[in-house]
């Protein structure tokens, strides 16, 4: 009887560790999808950022370039 504290502690510690064993998998998978977001993101912003860039010189070519007025009512 004297070993079944002991028993049941080290059991728990055991359960404990697994499951700590499993958390720490998880963390690496989202550890390694959230630098795959953050490439994709990185790249999208890019093509954003060149998109821009054409999309100003073709209003430029065409003289459409925004201008601000100030008008009253």
């Amino acid at each position: 009887m004297a070993h079944e504290p002991d028993d049941l502690i080290h059991r728990m510690l055991r359960d404990i560790d697994r499951q700590l064993n499993r958390l720490t998998e998880d963390v690496a998978d989202l550890s390694t999808r959230l630098a795959g977001l953050e490439t994709g993101m990185a790249a999208l912003t890019e093509r954003m950022d060149r998109a821009e860039t054409r999309l100003d010189r073709i209003e430029s070519q065409l003289g459409l370039g925004v201008t601000t007025s100030s008008s009253s009512d």
